[in-house]
């Protein structure tokens, strides 16, 4: 592609050049680079504007540290500094039994984080990621909980996309901020009956905005379209398809009984979620009776047509299916 470019932009530059020194430069551009980067900043502007994209913001020290070291040894340091978390520092707080946590004490750790720490490019990494893999502390989500999905994102910040958005899919954070906590395989109830689905809400987010959007595009990031109009990645089918995906998980419980899905006690708001594939009757009539599964274990089409085979009734069953649809 890039080559294509170039003898796009010399046919060109000959057409307004024809001294043999146009000819010399013509091959010195297909010889060598375009422009050639200096592994260290050569203005204090320069150390400035890279640790303002870096950083939380440039300071003089390390404007002045930036120029000695070079951008390599720059990164090399911060990719090998271990993560500054947020949840043991609170952890710390809450030992004080007169100790009340609140949502001020995680914010004001984060500017402390922000502003004085150490690992700033794993924590600038980690603010842009929960700017795509958004939550909020509302809606029941505890402080406590927000700390840790942002320690998530910041154990992350360096890793592969795709253990991220296994590791968001499996938070109980994201399962409450998007409401597939406790999604269910749907099922009938009521006289006359009325089928109830699965929620859709992490299905539509996974596909619209964690992972490739609302339309189709080619390399260059225009969109690909047909009869003049952009065509679109999914419809409502794939969205109803995906969400059967996102069904059975629950908070990490002690066991895997029907209780424990629908049960609040003893529930565990910073692990994992875990898979509840079946419900154990006579228990927690109120969610599935009749030993109805929590989780879709049926065979299910996605985006691009790809599909997923139906799988075990079974706790590994069903987190073999989400991942596959992660992987897909």
């Amino acid at each position: 592609m890039i080559r294509s470019w170039c003898g796009w932009a010399l046919t060109a530059l000959a057409a307004f050049c024809a001294q043999p020194v146009c000819a010399q430069n013509t091959g010195l551009i297909y010889r060598g680079s375009f422009e050639t980067v200096a592994d260290a900043p050569a203005t204090d502007a320069e150390a400035a504007r890279f640790l303002t994209q870096a950083t939380f913001g440039p300071t003089v020290a390390e404007i002045a540290r930036l120029r000695g070291i070079g951008y390599s040894q720059w990164l090399e340091q911060q990719l090998s500094m271990p993560p500054t978390l947020t949840g043991p520092w609170l952890d710390a707080l809450v030992a004080n039994p007169d100790f009340s946590l609140n949502s001020g004490h995680r914010v004001d750790r984060w500017w402390v984080q922000a502003v004085f720490g150490q690992d700033q490019l794993r924590q600038r990494m980690a603010w842009a990621l929960s700017q795509i893999m958004v939550t909020a502390d509302s809606g029941g989500i505890d402080t406590r909980m927000i700390a840790e999905y942002a320690d998530l994102l910041t154990r992350n910040a360096f890793g592969s996309y795709r253990t991220l958005l296994g590791d968001v899919t499996f938070s109980p954070t994201m399962g409450q901020w998007l409401t597939y906590v406790r999604n269910r395989a749907s099922y009938s109830t009521g006289t006359p009956p009325t089928t109830i689905l699965p929620d859709e809400n992490y299905a539509r987010e996974v596909m619209q905005l964690f992972s490739f959007g609302l339309i189709k595009r080619n390399l260059d990031f225009s969109p690909q379209l047909s009869g003049g109009n952009p065509i679109p990645t999914y419809d409502n089918t794939i969205i109803g398809s995906l969400a059967r995906v996102f069904t059975g998980l629950s908070y990490e419980r002690t066991n895997y009984t029907g209780t424990s899905f629908g049960n609040n006690t003893n529930r565990n708001l910073l692990a994992p979620m875990i898979c509840f594939p079946m419900n154990n009757p006579p228990n927690n009539q109120n969610y599935l009776a009749g030993g109805r599964t929590f989780h879709d274990f049926a065979g299910k089409t996605l985006f691009d047509g790809i599909t997923l085979p139906a799988v075990a009734d079974s706790q590994a069953g069903c987190a073999q299916d989400i991942n596959a649809a992660l992987d897909a």
